[in-house]
């Protein structure tokens, strides 16, 4: 990755770097709250009109993998809404998403697994961190799908430098006498 940028400099290819540097500190630190995945999510929505599927998913699976943070029962609701309308407004705003069949099974799979969340703990006293283990396990499977498929797509761009060879199409240089010259011409003396 630090080759191509170094190789290809820009500020699309920088802002990629810093998606990818993000998300590998989220998927392979040792210690990562939930709320890392905001450092994933922001720089990623700068790249939402080249990426748009890789970036819907992960809004998704990011928005949802908060969601044990909210626990009260007055916020059941309230994350359901927030899900529901953060996911619809996603998906109007962000042009040409197109997700694959299994891609929207994912997605879809947010719907039990929200029900699973929140009336688990009611039914299985003996499991009480089951619902927040499946919660965990099903989002990193979208993060992760989502890092590889991102990291790929990068790797694999055409991306041309926007930085000029300007040594090799460099014209002589001018003497000084001739440029003062040329400046007299132009005032009219």
């Amino acid at each position: 990755m630090l080759y191509k940028i170094w190789k290809t400099p820009s500020s699309k290819n920088f802002l990629h770097g810093v998606v990818i540097a993000a998300w590998t500190s989220f998927m392979f630190g040792y210690h990562v709250h939930e709320k890392a995945v905001l450092n994933i999510i922001l720089p990623l929505a700068l790249l939402s009109s080249e990426t748009p599927n890789t970036f819907f998913i992960t809004c998704v699976t990011g928005t949802f993998s908060l969601f044990p943070l909210l626990f009260t029962p007055f916020e059941i609701i309230l994350k359901g809404l927030i899900f529901l309308f953060h996911g619809v407004m996603t998906y109007h705003f962000i042009p040409a998403i197109s997700l694959k069949k299994y891609e929207w099974v994912y997605i879809f799979g947010f719907l039990p697994l929200y029900l699973f969340e929140n009336l688990g703990p009611m039914y299985l006293k003996k499991y009480p961190f089951l619902p927040l283990l499946l919660v965990s396990d099903y989002c990193f499977l979208g993060i992760f799908y989502c890092y590889l498929k991102f990291y790929y797509s990068f790797l694999k761009s055409k991306n041309k430098s926007p930085v000029k060879d300007t040594e090799s199409k460099k014209s002589p240089p001018r003497r000084a006498t001739q440029t003062r010259y040329n400046l007299r011409n132009r005032k009219g003396l």
